[in-house]
């Protein structure tokens, strides 16, 4: 019964008053849209909310003022019909949105909408809400609301208590209805232990209780996934049965009987579909040494399954409901929270996610979130390993993953490196999917650290000319110093080597792998120059530029300062406007000796203009050179001679032809302040990408003197 009184606040204080009606038995019709939240086109949730409304006003409308009250739920809602003379009135609604969700009704529909029903008789009080509405409160609509969560989508779940009322009733108007029969009876807990007994609704020609099973068991929902012909869906109960059994006959028949060639994945909110990027390259004994290998994951809505940057090692493939894919933290160039931001991602059934992880054993690159109850086949690494490897070998399943995997990466360095990513007026932002592209002419390479001692672009493995990017782990440049720190991080997606002969070539270098990051080793992309020049010769230029202003970026020093002892008071004068204009330089100090340090070599290497201060005491004795002259001519082994990117300051009339024939000097006259602004302005183009950084046209090796 309700309450006598009821505690209410008002008026600052609480006083104690009568509820506005008294406990009353009602027939409870219950309705839910599954996966309703996980709609993220507003528009459809509008028209779908729209037309069950529709279906409640149409059927229901002249009672909800007198003998019935709507409770909605946002996506769903209960009709609580207190006027025991509305059965048949009940009855009715059920059909309607039945009908609805099923699309027979003359209602705009287009297709089947997966939607819960439930039936309950039970007491309920009615209350005036804050809004003034009338609100449904006790056991009856308890009951109601917890059952509807369990309804399956395409039956009605009546309880024992409905159905004896709906037996009881001697005439029915509509002599169909006499027709209505309970059937699969099962009994089920409710929250906090509550026993009841359910049965579905069944009405002859309109609600067929026979095609919807009220078991909830694994092998009754496999036949009825079968029966769907929902592969997904097959998968996953399969996988369930064989959690508990697995020799389980009827799980090993549903995979064995899986083609995968007729497995697809939606792409687009328009129902278009393709075919599995992974899957319909498989044959079936692949397929079913794939899902052996797996397991499965399961999570709840809201869940997360792993969060941005993460370790992990292992992919994913929805098999029910669907996952969030969320970026965290997106920034812009500038550090700050970008305008940009990307909106996030629904992936449904069928979807592979985490592959990166699983590739390149990479860090997680976004979030994943459940939306709605959900369930992932996973494999890991070393599962996959030992799948790939075992005996006998199934090449058809290694050419496969490994062709699927090289197209990911693929696919992930071509939207996320700045120099290559698919955006308006980059290289790639007019080419559909690039990746399949470069694949034809491109290779996943996995070093372990403990066998790299030295990784040089004269290595077999890096001989081809091509653009080799490192995609997981990290190097450092074996001879680099704590003043020459260079080191590259595949979280930047570097160009470790690009070697385009005649065109572009970057600076000789010997890489190790950086094994205080990680032990595991490194992942390179090599993109063969074939591949790249088969997008034609202006979208190859456009890459080049690309490349060009990438390099740029990847030098340590904007400037190397070169000079001799006479010429120190100027050149340091040089170094400290330079660095108060923000510009990264290396100075060293002359040394008599009679090769280069390494340190100076690679910062030889790694600087995008040399300034050399050129003077008639910066000369040679005529027996050996100058330190100047020294490194001017090392700078001229390591790039092309156009694009040296040498800029003398001249302070001695009429020396550069000396040092530095054919380039283009900056004479200092007065206070030097022009000539500085002009060196600084000069160099500074370098580095936004104006003007070329300095390339060679061809593998130079040498770096000694």
């Amino acid at each position: 019964m309700c309450p006598k009184h009821v505690l209410i606040w008002e008026y600052g204080k609480f006083s104690m008053q009568a509820p506005h009606e008294t406990q009353t038995n009602a027939i409870i019709v219950s309705c839910d849209i599954v996966g309703h939240g996980a709609e993220t086109d507003l528009s459809e949730q509008v028209r779908r909310v729209s037309e069950l409304n529709h279906c409640v006003k149409a059927t229901c409308g002249p009672h909800l003022a007198t003998g019935a009250v709507w409770a909605s739920g946002g996506d769903g809602g209960h009709v609580a019909f207190l006027d025991l003379a509305l059965a048949e009135a009940s009855i009715e609604l059920i059909k309607e949105l039945f009908q609805w969700a099923n699309y027979t009704t003359g209602i705009t529909n287009t297709e089947q909408l997966p939607l819960r029903l439930s039936m309950h008789f039970g007491p309920v009080c009615v209350i005036e809400g804050a809004d003034g509405r009338r609100q449904l409160v006790g056991d009856g609509i308890n009951i109601a609301g917890n059952l509807v969560a369990i309804a399956p989508p395409g039956g009605v779940l009546v309880t024992s208590d409905l159905a004896r009322y709906i037996i009881s009733i001697n005439k029915w108007e509509n002599a169909l209805f006499t027709k209505v029969e309970f059937l699969q009876q099962r009994h089920i807990y409710l929250k906090h232990s509550r026993k009841i007994t359910t049965s579905l609704l069944h009405i002859p020609s309109i609600i067929d209780a026979t095609r919807v099973d009220n078991q909830r068991s694994d092998r009754a929902l496999l036949d009825a996934a079968k029966r769907k012909g929902d592969a997904w869906e097959t998968l996953y109960y399969a996988k369930r049965l064989l959690q508990v059994d697995s020799t389980d006959a009827d799980a090993i028949g549903a995979m064995s009987s899986a083609d995968p060639t007729r497995m697809s994945v939606e792409q687009s909110r328009a129902g278009e579909y393709r075919a599995h990027p992974l899957f319909s390259q498989f044959n079936r004994q692949s397929l079913q040494q794939f899902i052996r290998a797996s397991y499965l994951i399961e999570r709840k809505d809201g869940e997360i399954i792993c969060s941005q940057g993460d370790t992990g090692d292992a992919m994913f493939i929805p098999v029910q409901g669907q996952i969030r894919v969320v970026l965290e933290d997106y920034k812009s160039e500038d550090g700050q929270e970008a305008d940009d931001h990307p909106a996030d991602i629904i992936l449904d059934k069928g979807h592979v996610v985490g592959e990166l992880a699983l590739a390149l054993g990479a860090k997680r690159t976004a979030t994943l979130q459940a939306v709605g109850n959900c369930a992932l086949l996973a494999i890991n690494y070393q599962a996959m390993q030992s799948l790939l490897d075992m005996k006998p070998v199934n090449m058809r399943l290694q050419r496969s993953f490994k062709e699927f995997l090289l197209s990911r990466t693929l696919e992930h360095v071509c939207r996320t490196a700045p120099y290559l990513a698919l955006e308006d007026g980059s290289p790639f932002g007019q080419v559909e999917e690039p990746w399949e592209v470069l694949a034809d002419d491109a290779e996943l390479l996995h070093i372990d650290w403990e066998q790299a001692d030295c990784i040089s672009a004269t290595d077999e493995a890096f001989a081809h000319p091509g653009l080799y990017i490192l995609v997981a782990g990290a190097v450092i440049e074996r001879s680099q110093s704590a003043n020459v720190p260079k080191n590259l991080h595949s979280k930047d997606l570097p160009i470790v080597f690009a070697n385009f002969p005649g065109d572009l070539v970057t600076p000789y270098h010997e890489f190790q792998v950086d094994s205080r990051l990680d032990h595991s080793g490194i992942s390179i992309i090599k993109v063969g120059d074939r591949a790249f020049k088969s997008l034609g010769p202006r979208l190859f230029a456009d890459v080049l530029d690309g490349l060009r202003r990438q390099i740029s970026s990847q030098f340590v020093f904007d400037a190397f300062i070169s000079y001799t002892r006479n010429d120190a008071h100027v050149a340091h004068s040089w170094l400290e406007a330079m660095e108060k204009a923000g510009l990264r330089v290396y100075m060293s100090k002359p040394e008599a000796m009679s090769r280069f340090k390494p340190e100076i070599e690679l910062a030889l290497v790694e600087s995008l203009v040399m300034v050399p201060f050129i003077s008639n005491q910066a000369k040679g004795d005529g027996v050996r050179d100058s330190w100047v002259e020294r490194e001017i001519n090392f700078r001229k082994t390591l790039f092309d001679g156009d694009h040296c990117n040498i800029l003398p300051v001249q302070l001695s009339p009429r020396v550069t032809e000396h040092f530095a024939d054919g380039f283009s000097s900056i004479t200092v006259s007065g206070d030097g302040e022009a000539a500085v602004a002009e060196a600084i302005s000069t160099i500074k183009s370098v580095r936004i990408g104006t003007t070329s950084p300095p390339f060679a046209r061809k593998l130079l090796i040498t770096r000694t003197l």
